[in-house]
């Protein structure tokens, strides 16, 4: 799977930056963070078909992190009418987009499991920005079996016994008891999260322990910490901070203020801390 930025601005987009929108591109579905105005054209850009979206997960509802889905919606209906895109959103969302027949509206006021799929699930936390309702999302790929391919067919696994096994835990073979777990073992599966517009909080370091990617927050230099706080926002060092303590494997840098000219300067501050950081650049591909 992988990860396209498709915008990495704060509320005020640049020349080299579009409002907020990050699509996660697995098995031949798009599923969207965010959808900020200017998506549309964004995921064209970058070679993305937006009839393959799926899903779009809005974190709040700031016209800067969720104007771009009208366009989507409006496309999507001349495309294939048939087709519904499933969106979720804070309290609220329903509202908003209640004009539209080719959305399936799901509005999420809790932390819970929000969606489970067949080899993913979505699950969603509160977070806290100057809006009564802020999302942060988590991804979590199903652990998948991979077997031991040697020993599988040494003692004769082969073909449609692989699905056999998998299924049923074990088998006999020549009346000999084969377990499953004797050839094969438990591949973690991935986990994404998406944090953005908020104050720099435990429960982001709950959600995001252990995580491969951690996309956060990091409107500003930590030179200019007040106004991060007064705006509700995060630093660059305070999203590294959240990182190292959750142990992630990647930090991703996001919502980057228009002040903010020069990536390398966020990614210099964020190192010192947590080494694995990069600040997100429209069109960026992170593979997962």
């Amino acid at each position: 799977m992988k990860i396209v930025i498709l915008g990495s601005s704060g509320s005020v987009p640049t020349k080299d930056r579009n409002l907020p929108s990050i699509a996660l591109c697995l098995s031949g579905e798009i599923i969207l963070f965010d959808c900020g105005e200017g998506t549309q054209r964004q995921l064209m850009k970058y070679n993305l078909n937006p009839s393959k979206i799926s899903k779009i997960f809005l974190s709040h509802l700031h016209l800067d992190h969720c104007l771009g889905v009208y366009g989507i919606l409006e496309t999507m209906n001349l495309i294939n009418k048939d087709k519904k895109v499933v969106l979720f959103g804070p309290l609220g969302t329903k509202k908003m987009f209640q004009k539209y027949t080719n959305a399936d509206i799901h509005e999420v006021n809790s932390k819970k499991i929000i969606l489970k799929e067949k080899n993913y699930s979505f699950s969603s936390f509160k977070l806290k920005h100057n809006i009564p309702m802020c999302l942060g999302f988590v991804f979590k790929e199903n652990n998948k079996i991979k077997f031991y391919e040697n020993k599988a067919k040494a003692k004769g696994i082969i073909g449609p016994l692989f699905k056999e096994i998998e299924k049923k835990s074990k088998i006999k073979i020549n009346n000999k008891l084969i377990n499953l777990s004797d050839i094969s073992y438990e591949l973690k599966g991935k986990k994404i999260v998406y944090v953005s517009d908020t104050l720099p909080l435990k429960s982001t370091i709950n959600n995001s322990k252990q995580a491969d990617l951690l996309i956060h927050d990091s409107t500003y230099l930590s030179s200019l910490t007040a106004e991060a706080a007064k705006n509700y926002h995060s630093t660059a060092k305070q999203a590294a901070q959240i990182a190292k303590t959750a142990g992630v494997k990647q930090l991703l840098l996001f919502h980057i203020s228009q002040r903010h000219k020069e990536s390398k300067d966020l990614e210099y501050e964020a190192r010192k801390i947590f080494k694995n950081s990069n600040c997100a650049r429209d069109g960026m591909i992170v593979e997962i």
